[in-house]
């Protein structure tokens, strides 16, 4: 990838952004874009990832992977809604996450000052 951090649209970037940001709110930690999106614009879905620790997981799923699958899918659902992007929400533990080595961008975290127009800007 050259200077770009993905190839979501601006306005796109924004609404994910904004989407993430209960996330970041009720488990402590900003969720990731990572995968096609941030290598090439013919994305095929925007894979979003939430890493919690090995017991927050525990603690979350009880050991349910079946849990943690239909988790995973309200919030691929939820998110892709709020954006409006074909999203690939899951959550994953500290060591099922730690075999990924490729890049990420942290989302749900920026902070989006107001704009206040004055007559001497128009």
């Amino acid at each position: 990838m050259a200077d770009r951090l993905h190839y979501l649209g601006p306005h796109d970037a924004l609404r994910l952004d904004l989407a993430c940001r209960p996330l970041v709110e009720a488990f402590g930690t900003a969720p990731v874009l990572v995968g096609s999106a941030l290598a090439r614009p013919d994305y095929r879905d925007v894979d979003v990832r939430l890493v919690v620790s090995d017991d927050r997981y525990r603690e979350l799923f009880g050991g349910s992977e079946l849990l943690a699958r239909l988790i995973s899918c309200a919030l691929s659902d939820w998110l892709g809604r709020a954006s409006g992007l074909p999203v690939d929400f899951q959550v994953r533990s500290a060591a099922a996450a730690a075999a990924y080595t490729g890049p990420s961008v942290p989302l749900g975290t920026r902070t989006y000052a107001a704009v206040r127009w004055t007559d001497s800007d128009r």
